[in-house]
């Protein structure tokens, strides 16, 4: 299981996105191509040192956008970098309640930000809350596939896990299709960069900025020939022929879209029949709602 405590705590601050992050934000906002929506207001879930900002800015000029982000670090960044007020920046936890009233948003973009709940039941629900009728949430996240190079490397060294693990696209999928969102889609890519040495390969995962957090982490120290011993493993498990070092990402897109009028079952008294936190438990626990 997560710390999250030791997850917010270990965020480092940022002034530039990694590539990777920044290559699927573009290709993530390419979506809204395929959407016909004009949002009069945006919310950058996860915005960081905000690449996606100024992407959302370029593209709907028109709109108001505003960032939310958990690390206060970057947010000053963007307030000092980017044409944007104060009131429009907010640093908040995304376990708490998110600090918007309902329906004030028309479209919610979350670039690799939707890992960092602790629940990820209960912030679609808080997400579904803020958005308007009709309105659109758009996310990325990592599957459980990536960085396949590098786990198998370390499983040659060690049984710990190094890196905070990733949902399947099985789960994701199942996660959407029992929420309050109607018109879900979620398809999937694996992009697979190559690298000059396994040294920059890891430089970009830590740029990635996903802090390792895990409760049963190592604690100690990797050391110096336990870190050459991996280096060497992911050299000879996965060097090519050209000597580049390659490195997997397995990335969800997801689209889902609020409704104009509940889509819950309702009893004759207009009742919901089935709440989010009784359908989350029975998909958790396997205990049906009454």
């Amino acid at each position: 299981m997560i710390d999250y405590n030791r997850y917010q705590q270990s965020f480092r601050a940022t002034t530039s996105p990694s590539f990777i992050e920044s290559e699927i934000n573009e290709r993530l906002l390419e979506k809204l191509d395929f959407i016909h929506i004009e949002p009069e207001s945006i919310l950058d879930l996860g915005c960081g040192a905000g690449f996606g900002l100024s992407l959302l800015q370029q593209r709907f000029p028109k709109s108001n956008i505003k960032g939310m982000d958990i690390n206060a670090k970057t947010l000053a960044h963007v307030a000092r970098n980017l044409p944007f007020k104060k009131q429009e920046l907010t640093c908040t936890d995304f376990n708490a309640p998110l600090p918007y009233p309902a329906h004030s948003f028309d479209l919610i973009i979350a670039n690799f930000s939707l890992q960092g709940a602790k629940n990820i039941y209960d912030l679609l629900k808080a997400l579904f809350e803020i958005l308007k009728p009709n309105g659109i949430l758009l996310f990325s996240m990592l599957a459980e596939e990536s960085l396949k190079e590098f786990r198998a490397s370390w499983e040659h060294i060690d049984q710990y896990c190094h890196h905070n693990p990733f949902i399947s696209a099985k789960d994701m999928s199942n996660i959407l299709q029992h929420s309050l969102f109607n018109d879900t889609v979620l398809d999937c890519e694996e992009i697979t960069l190559e690298y000059s040495s396994v040294h920059n390969a890891i430089k970009d995962i830590q740029h990635f900025n996903e802090p390792l957090s895990l409760k049963n982490m190592r604690t100690t120290l990797t050391g110096k020939q336990r870190w050459q011993a991996f280096e060497h493993q992911w050299r000879v498990l996965f060097q090519q022929k050209d000597g580049k070092i390659p490195s997997s990402y397995h990335i969800m897109y997801g689209h889902a879209c609020k409704p104009e009028k509940s889509q819950l079952k309702l009893e004759q008294n207009n009742e919901a029949k089935f709440s989010l936190a009784e359908i989350s438990a029975y998909l958790k626990q396997g205990t049906k709602p009454t």
